[in-house]
């Protein structure tokens, strides 16, 4: 479904695995399996606390905070690919 053989992140993207790369190059020391596990665990556990909060006081604003943490974490700890680009529009 993804094209997964692109990479963590290109050089036009600033998110996590950008930053990172300055201090730990993750992208060599680890196989890809490891890294689209541990991009998926991230982005789980960014959003994850808004879901828990938004389940336990439903709101409107509850809402709008739980989708726009939801893209900003899908943007920031998931593999960066072009098609992920038609969530900032």
């Amino acid at each position: 479904l993804f094209p997964f053989e692109r990479g963590l992140f290109e050089d036009k993207v600033a998110n996590f695995w950008c930053s990172l790369s300055l201090i730990y190059k993750a992208h060599l020391r680890h196989p890809r399996k490891h890294l689209q596990i541990a991009s998926t665990a991230m982005t789980l556990a960014g959003f994850a606390p808004c879901s828990v909060h938004l389940l336990r006081y439903p709101s409107m604003l509850s809402v709008v905070y739980a989708v726009v943490i939801t893209s900003l974490s899908f943007f920031l700890f998931s593999f960066h690919v072009h098609e992920k680009t038609i969530l900032l529009c």
